[in-house]
Formats: structure tokens, sequence, C-alpha cells
């Protein structure tokens, strides 16, 4: 490798004005562009770019490789490290447009979602903003590849959490290794080793099945890509001896060699990005580490051969421009797209997908070019005006945060109701899933009022049919013990649960509630079925009619109820997930209405009472109604269903009676 005769004298976007000289190399934002688009076709649910978020990894390698040549060129000009300069540097680059986001997660919790939909924002907010999400999600338990409840607006920030830990850890350990005369050899090491320890101990701890958010957020476990970018930069400085390394250029066999290896690994990234996904064994057995060397082969390429042909892709003026606002891209782009969702634009695929990148450009751009780039080059405040306008900031930031989530936290009106002792009470037993467990739970404080005495046996994860597991949210989970397809020689013990519920409590009246599991793709045996086919169909009317017959078995009358619409997200593309389909609810419901007309049984219709109109609503007349889920019925919903409900219970209950002759019998 030969330096040029002349470098063209353009700032590096990360460098700083003193001291970190780095020519500018249009391929580097070319990386960027790439990068962050896979990241967004990812969140986008574009279809085979299942393993977009690599793009993460590639922004970590060429992180790890720009800040490593910007403290080794420092330190070759000064024999030193300016480490408060370098840390406000970095502040004015990642803080204003992130108080930005921030402020505006806050505003969309506020004013723009059902309250509650995210309970923990204000935590989310300031563990983002004390750049230690990652960890704050990873105690949390969140999970970055199977969400079932609606992701938080920032669940990205896990990201620029590791990197800003990154920019507080590395530079003392290059300002160490300077002050000892080791740098750059020993950072080659220490890169190195860092790497294949960091793999090491990802693929020690990875259990295939396991959810693997916690090897994917931690810092330990997901440092290769970072350090694979610091490797790089520290064998380029050595090369470069006393010059800047970015101004090293490969000709001859050695520039062939260069740029085969930088498209071999752009190819390498492209394969992976179409190929793995988050469950991927491999990929967290050194996977990572072979997206950080892919990359880093990419960055060598771009900045050695800069004429060369993957350089000359990457340098392309449109292809630059994206990769300049990166930073604002990867920002903006997921809470706009939990925003403007398929529910409150009416669109969904290629069209949902037109606008969101649309408006995620157009504020990116201006976030870039009105906020970012004039705090950046101190165009707007130098000095202490800087370091005040921080601090107000930060304070700002803080209130919106602490004040958006406190108004979110507000529950919704309504007076607990009083709590009148029994007279001669109808005795209410409510079987089925944990829709209607939640609505029993809701139920409840407002029995006695009716004159009801309720039992509430409804059950997580248990419907009326059966099988080896339900697949939510496109993932196979096992079906609940009790609802298993063969448990055991007796059959599924539900139905024994049932009975002796039935038996002990001695209702009046069973109101049977299920169909949220019905609805769902299942596995049964080695076939995946749904309400769709008539065989399943069949299935689920058999499945009603057991329950109908267990719960008569004391003499009591059934009220079969229809399962009421969910809500519980989209897929990525703003189409809505299988079990959330109002045809296949359509279908459970008239099974509902058939075996109520073959048994004798009443219908309490709650789909028409939750969703008006037949749309899903997470509010009625002021009472937040559902949970956050979409699926399962809050507290305060119990004031607004009680007179509906308990109504028809007591007319079926008290008919029960007449037939018993309950009151004779006392």
């Amino acid at each position: 490798m030969t330096a040029p005769g002349s470098a063209a004298d353009v700032r590096d976007p990360d460098a700083s004005p003193v001291g970190e000289r780095l020519s500018y190399v249009g391929g580097l934002d070319g990386i960027r562009a790439f990068a962050v688009a896979a990241v967004i076709a990812y969140h986008a649910g574009v279809t085979h770019i299942t393993g977009g978020f690599l793009g993460v990894d590639v922004f970590f390698c060429l992180s790890g490789f720009l800040i490593t040549s910007l403290l080794l060129g420092e330190a070759r000009h000064t024999a030193s490290i300016r480490l408060g300069q370098f840390w406000a540097r970095r502040a004015r680059r990642l803080l204003p447009a992130l108080f930005l986001v921030l402020s505006f997660a806050g505003l969309l919790s506020w004013l723009a979602v059902a309250q509650g939909t995210y309970p923990g924002l204000r935590l989310d907010s300031l563990s983002t903003l004390l750049y230690v999400a990652n960890w704050h999600f990873i105690l949390e338990g969140s999970s970055y590849f199977k969400a079932a409840l609606p992701p938080s607006p920032l669940t990205h920030t896990w990201s620029l959490a590791i990197e800003e830990q990154f920019y507080v850890v590395w530079p003392l350990v290059v300002l160490a290794l300077v002050k000892l005369r080791r740098a750059p050899v020993a950072l080659l090491t220490i890169s190195v080793l860092g790497a294949v320890a960091s793999t090491v101990w990802m693929a020690h701890w990875f259990v295939p099945g396991a959810d693997p958010t916690r090897l994917y957020y931690g810092t330990d476990t997901h440092a290769m890509t970072l350090l694979s970018g610091a490797a790089l930069a520290a064998a380029l400085a050595l090369l470069a001896r006393a010059r800047d390394p970015s101004t090293l250029r490969a000709s001859g066999a050695a520039g062939v060699a260069v740029q085969a290896a930088g498209i071999a690994g752009a190819v390498v990234l492209g394969a992976m990005a179409l190929t793995v996904n988050g469950e991927t064994h491999w990929l967290y057995r050194g996977g990572f580490l072979l997206a950080g060397i892919a990359t880093a082969a990419v960055i060598l390429s771009a900045v050695t051969v800069p004429r060369g042909p993957l350089a000359g892709l990457l340098g392309l003026a449109p292809i630059r421009f994206v990769g300049r606002i990166s930073y604002g891209l990867y920002l903006w782009h997921y809470p706009m797209f939990i925003w403007l969702d398929a529910e409150r634009t009416g669109l969904f695929g290629l069209q949902l997908l037109v606008l969101r990148l649309a408006v995620t450009l157009a504020v990116a751009t201006v976030s870039f070019y009105l906020v970012e780039r004039p705090v950046r080059h101190g165009l707007v405040l130098r000095g202490a005006s800087a370091a005040l306008a921080t601090a107000a900031a930060v304070a700002t930031t803080v209130a919106v945060i602490i004040a958006t989530s406190l108004a979110a936290a507000i529950p919704a009106a309504g007076a607990a109701p009083p709590q009148p002792p029994f007279h001669d009470p109808v005795r209410a037993l409510l079987i089925g899933d944990s829709t209607m467990l939640t609505l029993g739970v809701a139920l409840a404080p407002w029995a006695h009022l009716y004159d009801v005495a309720e039992e509430d046996a409804g059950t997580l994860g248990c419907g009326v049919t059966f099988s080896n597991a339900q697949i939510e949210f496109g993932t196979p989970i096992p079906t609940a013990l009790p609802c298993s397809l063969n448990p055991g020689r007796t059959g599924p013990t539900i139905y024994v649960a049932w009975a002796h519920e039935v038996a002990t409590f001695r209702p009046e009246v069973v109101a049977i509630l299920a169909g949220r599991w019905e609805v769902h793709n299942l596995k049964v045996g080695f076939q995946t079925v749904n309400i769709t086919q008539r065989a399943f169909q069949s299935t689920v009317a058999a499945g009603l009619m057991r329950a109908v017959e267990i719960s008569r078995s004391g003499g009591a009358r059934v009220v079969l109820v229809t399962q009421p619409c969910a809500n519980s997200g989209e897929r990525a593309d703003g189409q809505p997930w299988p079990e959330d389909s109002a045809s296949r609810l359509a279908i459970y419901n008239g099974i509902v209405r058939s075996v109520a007309r073959r048994t004798g049984a009443s219908v309490l219709d709650l789909y028409s009472m939750v969703c008006p109109g037949g749309r899903y609503q997470q509010t009625i007349d002021g009472v937040t109604v559902r949970q956050p889920d979409g699926v399962h019925f809050s507290i305060a919903s119990g004031g607004f269903f009680a007179p509906r409900i308990f109504r028809v219970l007591i007319a079926d209950g008290r008919a029960a009676e007449a037939l018993r002759g309950r009151s004779s019998r006392r």
C-alpha cells in the first residue's frame, strides 16, 4: 500500500475540527447507507430481508474503525488524547437528534395511542438518555425477535447504548496504551482477542430454542463487530506509521486482492441478510464475527482503493446522502413506523412502506440540516452557551418524559362499585381462556351490586380445542398443558377441571368464552391447521359441544359468548397477524351460534359490545376496556360491561333456579 500524492482535504463527518484529521472517504457514507437500509427493511418486514438486523453490526464495525482511527490520529499529533473534548464532540454529534426523538416518543404515547399502551416508556426513555437501554431491556425481559406486546418506540436504542458504552471505555484503553507507548500494536492485539472472546462468550451462553435477546443486546456478548472495526483501524495505523491511515492506497496485486476481499465481504453480508434470522444457530456461534470481518473487508476496500468498482458504487451521490443522514434515519424510523401503522393510515404492504419511508426521510433530513449539523459544527452555540443549552435540553427532555408518562398512567374514570351484601345471588361460573379470565377479574368487583356470586375459572392458554403448539406472531409456542393434545389417558385435563368446578360450585348459569386460540394457526401432530378448514371447524364445534355438556351436568343453563375482535399489533408490513383476522373470527362466532341453536344455549354477543361497527376499540365511551396487548380486558372494563353481561346471566340463572326448584330446596 502506498500513500497518494495528494488527498482531498475534506473532513470525515465524524472528525473534529482540531487534531483528528481524516481524509473524507465517500465510500464510508455508502456503507452507512446500505447498513441503515438493511435495518429499516428488516423493521418494515420486507420479504426475504430476514437478516436485515445485521445492518446494526455494519454500523458497529464502522464505528469501531472510525473512533479508533480518530483516537490514534489525535495521539499521533499530540502524543495524548483530550478525553473531555472527545466526549463533548460525541455529545454534540449524538444528543440533539436523540432529544427530539425522545420527546416525540413521549408525545406519541400521550396523544396518539391508547393510555397504557407503553407503560414502561418512562424507564425506556431514561435508560436511552443514559445510554444503558440494552441492559434495561435485558433486565425487563424484553424480546427483540419475539415481541408479544406492542414494542416500545425506543426498542432500537439498544444499539446506541452499546456504541456509547464503547465511546466511554475505548478512549481510556487507547489513552493508557498511548501513555505506555504500546499503541497501535497492543491495540491490534486487544481488539482481535476481544472480538474472539466476545464471540466465544456468546457461543458459550447460546441455547438453541431459547430467546437469544440477552446475547444480542449484551455489550459483553455483542462487542465483536465493534472490535473488528477497531482491529482494522489499528492494523492500518501500523502500516501507515506516521501518516494518516485513510491516505493509504493499495495498488497492483495488493489492490486487486483488496478489491476482491471487499467484494467478497459485500457478498457475504448480502447473503447473510437474505438467509439468516434471529434464531439462526450459527449466527451465535461465530456468525456475528463473520459479519464484522466481512464489513471490515468492505471498509478496507473503500479506504484503500477509492477508485475501485465497489468504492465507486458506495460513493454515488444519492447513496452518500443517505449515509450522511443515516443516524437520523436510524433514530426516527422506528417510532415513525409505530406511529404510521395500518390502523392509523388505512394502508399496508408497499403503500404503507412508501409512506413510512417518505416521512422518515423528510424528518431525518430536516433534523440533519436544522439541528444536528448546526449544533455539531458549532454554528449555533459555543462554549458555556453550548453547555447550558445541553443541560436545558436534557432537563426539558426529562420533563417531557415524566409528564407524558404520568399523563398516560392516569386510569380511566369510573368509581368503584358499592358492595352491598348478598341477598339471593345467582351463582355464575365463567369458563374459557385467558380472555374470559381477564373479563371475570374485571367483573368481580361489580358482582355483589347485581346480586351475582361469580366464580372465574378462565384458564391461561386454554380454549376448547387441543393442539401440540399454537403459532403466535409467526412463532410456534407450546400449548398450555391442560389443553395440550394428549396430556394423558384421561384426555385433556381442562375437561376434568371444568367438571370439578361445576360439581363444587353448583352454578345456575355457566358462561363459556373461548375462541382466541381457535383462530390461531395450530400444530396438530405434524400438520398446521386453522379455522378456515372445514375439518377443523368440526373440531371447534365438537369442543364447544363438549364444554356445553360438562357445564350442564349439574343442571345449569349455558350462555355461549362470542369472541370479541382483537388487535395484537401488526406484522412489520402493516398487515394484521392471522390470529386477528376478521374473517377467521366471523367463522368462529358463526360456530358459536350454530352450537347454541343445536344445544338450546343462550348467546351473549360480546363481539358487538366490544367491537361497535365491527372495529376494534381500545376505549369505549371514555373507558379503556382493553389491555395494551389488544386481546385481554382491562380492570376498568368491569363497570362498562357489568350491566350488560350480568343482565343476561341473571335471566338464565333465575330460569335455572325455577327448573331446579331451588327455593323449595332451601
